[in-house]
């Protein structure tokens, strides 16, 4: 029989900065962390490695710390039998994309927490995601797992190692040139795979958990404006309408939860991730910039709330991500029994019930179990007649009753127990969200937007960028984590946008340089990834795809696309496997953020000249409206004191030292 008894000896996690890592410092499991202290340990006692990676607010990884790592007669059982390392997902992104991408490959699908085995000399073997302790409804438990593991090894390692061998990757990511280019084709294709995903019912894409997905729905905005062609916005503004009335939504604290565990998008997995915020921000500004619709502008408004609220550091970076469990249950936090309401509301209860669907018994079923939780969740009917009301009218429930009741919500749950933020500031998740900010500041020209991203600017360029090189994570104690592509990339594009939205105050050198020393950092590692199809900067070549946030490959490529427009023209050095571009080509609806870089490319202008202030670029955008112009305008300084401006695209300029009308007449179709 298992002993329930824990211990708090710590092991070799002692010391590491990572929330995730000190999690797991005191579990009997006798974890370390990536490093040469382990892999020789492996080495000469000839052991096995049991990499387990996750992340601090991850709730299956909880799950299983709780039920497996942290009791003593399993640590017992994966110390005799494993070298054991736990892996911070967010502090090595190189790790983590390279074993997502080995257990996609093998076992078909991925997520954390992902456990993967290896040979003693680093080479994967088997993978696996969450396992209850015990084997129960035909699924092998750990403690099983770990015991016919380790027996194979005893008796047939050759087994092991010939398993390793075929688990290998074939050859196909090594065939690897360094450019892309979409097609028309390709564009049109994307669009139409986002059409069979697209569900008519419930918005969303897929038929089961609904991902927020806001890449596609900048894309789908993005078609539209170039196209107009009203179902994808359609599938934009009901996706994101959907995402508004839904339980994802925390309609008390404000920003969203990482996705809907049903259909309807009512029952969040309520964690909430920094690079979520940052996707909704962008798609959202692609909406205002299609629809002009303030809906979409106080969406806005409300996620950098949240983020300014609750996941901004002291000194201006924004924090990882905050966790979905607290006291010890998922959600206790953000949900609430009917009694509970009725006790804090009075009055307004009945009115507030009806709203968000509060039941007398619950609305809240647990994800694990399937059985109601007796708690509420807030959220309101999806419906096609109430989600075309929000795009029309906006939060059209929100009277004086329902807004006091929310207030008087929230203070009553800021007396919980909060869950866990985790509080790395990572650069690539802060680059991505300078983007996304910079982005927004554009459509709106909204001065607490705008001074969000400039405090942004000015804390990537004051700590995690030094000379051009980008530093991954600084800690407070002075460790540093070198920069991946992720960072360099992300980065880069968050200033290259800021560059457009703020031309007085331009940061065009300083990518250029970062993105200088990224082309030196790949062709530094090409031969590497040639060879394992993984190097430590870019981790592993075949995930490319775009997914809760762009690809790093993408953002790459919207960097070397919009540093045309400043005259910058770089060598692409971005490794492409041949395979991969096969699956763009067959499958573009999954790399739908590059997509929408390629629809910029023909429909992306630069104007040029002095005195590009807030106020002249609001002016010159508002005339570019009523001369019906759909494209994009990047504003650079540049050029004399003149009162002229040149009109360039990214190869040449069509028009020099001209009046502004005399640009708005090209721009409104009438030449080009």
């Amino acid at each position: 029989m298992f002993s329930d008894i824990l211990t708090e000896k710590l092991n070799h996690l002692k010391g590491e900065m990572s929330p995730y890592l000190n999690q797991h410092a005191t579990n009997p499991v006798d974890w370390y962390p990536w490093g040469e202290e382990a892999f020789n340990r492996a080495r000469s006692e000839n052991k096995l490695i049991f990499a387990s990676i996750g992340y601090s607010t991850c709730h299956w990884c909880h799950v299983m710390e709780r039920e497996s790592f942290s009791r003593e007669d399993v640590g017992a059982l994966m110390n005799s039998t494993f070298v054991c390392i736990k892996i911070d997902r967010e502090e090595r992104p190189d790790l983590d994309s390279y074993f997502m991408d080995f257990a996609t490959r093998t076992i078909g699908s991925a997520g954390w927490p992902l456990n993967v085995i290896l040979t003693p000399d680093r080479i994967p073997v088997f993978a696996f995601t969450y396992l209850p302790r015990e084997s129960r409804h035909g699924t092998m438990g750990l403690v099983e797992t770990v015991s016919s593991i380790g027996e194979i090894w005893k008796n047939d390692p050759k087994n092991i190692y010939e398993t390793s061998r075929r688990n290998a990757d074939g050859g196909e990511m090594k065939k690897i040139t360094t450019t892309y280019q979409a097609s028309g084709d390709s564009i049109n294709l994307a669009f139409s795979q986002l059409k069979r995903m697209y569900d008519p019912g419930f918005g969303g894409f897929g038929r089961g958990l609904k991902f927020p997905t806001p890449h596609y729905i900048s894309f789908l905005s993005t078609y539209y404006e170039l196209f107009h062609e009203s179902e994808a916005l359609l599938m934009a503004e009901r996706t994101t309408a959907a995402i508004r009335m839904g339980g994802i939504y925390d309609h008390v604290g404000l920003g969203i939860h990482r996705y809907a565990t049903d259909t309807g998008w009512k029952i969040p997995h309520f964690e909430k991730m920094l690079y979520d915020q940052a996707s909704l921000i962008y798609a959202l500004s692609q909406l205002v910039r299609s629809t002009g619709n303030d809906s979409y502008r106080k969406m806005i408004f409300e996620i950098v709330k949240f983020l300014k609220e609750s996941m901004m550091s002291p000194d201006g970076g924004y924090y990882t991500a905050i966790d979905a469990d607290s006291e010890g249950a998922e959600g206790r936090y953000y949900t609430w029994t009917a009694n509970e309401l009725r006790g804090i509301l009075g009055e307004n209860f009945s009115d507030f019930a009806q709203v968000f669907s509060i039941g007398e018994d619950g609305n809240y079923m647990d994800e694990a179990r399937g059985i109601s939780t007796g708690r509420n969740i807030l959220y309101l009917e999806n419906d096609s007649s109430g989600t075309s009301r929000l795009i029309e009218q906006g939060t059209f429930w929100m009277t004086p009753r329902i807004r006091n009741s929310l207030v008087l919500l929230r203070a009553a749950r800021s007396k919980r127990v909060p869950p866990l933020t985790d509080t790395k500031v990572c650069a690539d998740l802060n680059g991505f969200l300078l983007f996304a900010l910079s982005e927004a500041y554009f459509v709106t020209m909204d001065e607490s937007i705008g001074s969000a991203a400039s405090d942004l600017m000015k804390y990537l360029t004051s700590r995690l960028i030094q000379d051009g090189e980008v530093i991954h994570i600084s800690y407070e104690n002075g460790k540093k984590i070198d920069g991946f592509l992720s960072d360099y990339a992300f980065v880069a594009m968050g200033l290259l946008s800021y560059s457009g939205a703020f031309p007085l105050d331009s940061r065009a050198e300083l990518v250029e340089k970062i993105m200088e020393k990224t082309n030196s950092m790949l062709l530094r590692n090409m031969e590497l990834i040639r060879r394992n199809g993984y190097s430590e900067f870019t981790g592993s070549i075949a995930s490319q795809e775009d997914s809760a946030m762009p690809s790093a490959f993408s953002a790459y490529d919207r960097v070397m696309q919009t540093l045309k427009f400043y005259g910058k023209f770089l060598p692409d050095k971005l490794p492409v496997p041949d395979a991969v571009k096969k699956n763009m080509n067959e499958y573009p609806g999954y790399f739908a953020f590059r997509m929408e870089t390629f629809l910029h490319e023909s429909s992306t202008f630069s104007i040029k000249g002095r005195g590009l202030d807030a106020p002249r670029i609001e002016s010159i955008r508002r005339m570019m409206k009523e001369v019906g112009f759909t494209g994009r305008i990047i504003f650079i300084e540049e050029g004399q004191h003149s009162g002229k401006f040149s009109l360039c695209n990214s190869n040449s300029c069509i028009m020099e030292n001209a009046d502004i009308d005399d640009i708005l007449k090209r721009l409104s179709g009438t030449v080009l």
